[in-house]
């Protein structure tokens, strides 16, 4: 059929190819239904399912904003949406399958798209509690056992010491930490925390935590040390606890306030301090105007 079409991503063409359903008038592309059903993203831990009418899943009038580009989903039209319970990750589906995307998501096939599996499979270092304590209403581990640091149990201390510097994350102890009464050794309570295994928004390959050993990080070009993350079936892939931390968008407080994406390719000088940005060992951030 030849016509117009609005489709499942929203744009409207005045001459194509669509599909129309004659029960409901649901009219689609015929590139839109060869869209993947679901896909794996690496800017979310969970895959993401299309869907035609966010609305009729979520009954409910809230604003979703897209988890690219920041701006409002439209419940009417196509999107991406989280395939886990409870979830509220949603995404354009032109933000998701652009040319600026691909590298950003791939296809994933399921035997049964139907029963939803348990799709989290990132693991938690398995910490050992030795003993534990009452701080206010939270029940705190006071003494714990860290793979890290295995040879001497370390204590839990909610005071603030900025002479101390953290081993994981190698930054100054502002909050609370964990600290080895026999040596002089420190982690973050979040650095505690981090997962064994996760992904990182850049790459669409599960990395593994390296909690000793000296390295180069592969995005700020540093040698470093302290905690890591390495890329599995990669040949030395290693990011630095910062890197890896470091989000792919943020927002950027000004009069105008706007959102603010990792730009690899930016090398305009920085408007803050406006030094070259080729000189500067840092994860560079642009303005957004478009994905397309």
């Amino acid at each position: 059929m030849v016509g117009l079409a609005l489709n499942s991503g929203g744009s409207v063409s005045l001459r194509t190819t669509f599909h129309r359903s004659c029960a409901c008038s649901i009219q689609v592309h015929k590139d839109c239904i060869s869209l993947p059903c679901f896909i794996r993203f690496t800017h979310h831990r969970h895959h993401l399912s299309r869907n035609f009418f966010l609305s009729i899943r979520c009954h409910n009038s809230r604003i979703w904003d897209c988890g690219i580009y920041y701006k409002k989903v439209d419940l009417e039209l196509g999107s991406y949406c989280c395939s886990r319970p409870n979830c509220d990750f949603v995404i354009h589906v032109k933000c998701a399958t652009s040319k600026a995307s691909k590298f950003w998501y791939n296809v994933t096939e399921f035997e049964n798209p139907n029963e939803f599996t348990e799709l989290d499979k990132f693991e938690n270092l398995i910490i050992p509690i030795l003993q534990e304590i009452k701080v206010g209403d939270n029940v705190v581990a006071a003494k714990i056992i860290h793979s890290s640091h295995d040879q001497h149990s370390l204590t839990f201390n909610d005071e603030i010491n900025y002479n101390k510097i953290c081993n994981g994350c190698l930054m100054p102890i502002f909050s609370s930490f964990y600290y080895c009464s026999c040596c002089d050794f420190f982690l973050h309570k979040p650095c505690i925390k981090l997962l064994r295994k996760t992904l990182l928004w850049f790459s669409q390959n599960t990395f593994m935590l390296l909690t000793d050993g000296i390295f180069k990080c592969w995005l700020c070009e540093y040698d470093c040390s302290g905690f890591s993350y390495e890329e599995e079936y990669s040949d030395g892939l290693v990011v630095c606890l910062q890197c890896a931390t470091t989000p792919h968008s943020f927002m950027y407080q000004t009069k105008e306030s706007h959102y603010l994406f990792y730009d690899v390719e930016n090398r305009s000088d920085c408007s803050a301090c406006v030094v070259d940005v080729d000189t500067m060992k840092v994860p560079t951030y642009a303005k957004m105007a478009t994905l397309f």
